[in-house]
């Protein structure tokens, strides 16, 4: 995994608000990878915060 990658996936954990684990981001080379991994971690992690806070 090069610079560009673990700046990536460090950026979307800031943004998310998620911890991506070495061995999942490794595994992950494509967009449609990376949003269905998204999707499904998303989905099991309970909101932080209100969803409505993070649209406006």
């Amino acid at each position: 995994m090069g610079l560009d990658s673990v700046e990536l996936v460090l950026a979307i954990e800031e943004e998310f608000g998620i911890e991506i684990a070495d061995v999942d981001a490794g595994q992950i080379f494509t967009v449609g990878q990376m949003y269905d991994y998204l999707r499904h971690k998303l989905r099991s992690t309970p909101p932080a915060h209100c969803i409505r806070q993070r649209m406006f």
